[in-house]
């Protein structure tokens, strides 16, 4: 993570479980965002696709938003999106790019008098179900 003119931020991890229901027409993403000393938080975001476009809720946090799926639908291989958490929040803006090994994401934040401000890189690789609950279950029970 770093700002827009370079400066490195402090870093995070985040532990992502992504569930795609094309017969609920739903993706479902958990993110388990671990930031600094704080304790892990965990978010269970809902995208919902609506043909190329796509709505963003979360059930537990006041993220919203839209966004664009690219690719063929349900073997889509990007996602462009735009989000606020709460209504007056901050706008995030960023790309998901999926590829048989995992994914990798950029998301951009401008700063309070709207000039770019902090950029976001993520980096994510596909794990097995065990590794992902033996990792949900330490990073939770700090």
């Amino acid at each position: 993570m770093q700002t827009a003119n370079g400066r490195d931020l402090p870093a995070s991890v985040a532990l992502v479980k992504r569930s795609v229901d094309r017969a609920q027409n739903k993706i479902e993403e958990i993110v388990i965002s671990l930031r600094g000393v704080a304790p892990a938080q965990e978010f269970l975001t809902v995208i919902t696709p609506e043909g190329s476009k796509a709505k963003i809720s979360c059930s537990n946090c006041e993220i919203e938003g839209e966004g664009e799926l690219i690719g063929e639908p349900w073997e889509w291989t990007g996602f462009k999106f735009k989000s606020r958490i709460g209504k007056t929040g901050p706008l995030l803006e960023g790309e998901d790019k999926f590829s048989p090994d995992g994914m990798t994401a950029e998301k951009r934040m401008p700063g309070s008098d709207g000039r770019p401000g902090v950029v976001i890189r993520e980096t994510g690789r596909h794990i097995t179900q065990a590794t992902y609950d033996n990792l949900r279950v330490r990073l939770l029970s700090k």
